[in-house]
């Protein structure tokens, strides 16, 4: 996974959020960064590589891997 496709990411996010919001709210939404997708385990680092959780795979609408799943 590269850094733009993680920017990409935190900018979908951070646009869906602040659609959602009124003026008031807009103004104390922060940006998404990488370390938070890591600790919120959409990401997984290792071997220095940023490899995409299932959770991110969900986020990103890629449920062929999880036909299963309900939301």
């Amino acid at each position: 996974m590269t850094e733009d496709e993680v920017a990409t990411l935190c900018d979908e996010m951070y646009s869906f959020a602040v659609e959602g919001g009124d003026e008031s709210e807009v103004l104390t939404i922060k940006r998404i960064t990488k370390r938070q997708l890591l600790s919120w385990n959409l990401l997984i680092e290792k071997d220095d590589k940023l490899i995409p959780s299932n959770g991110y795979m969900l986020l990103k609408g890629n449920m062929e891997s999880f036909p299963q799943a309900q939301i």
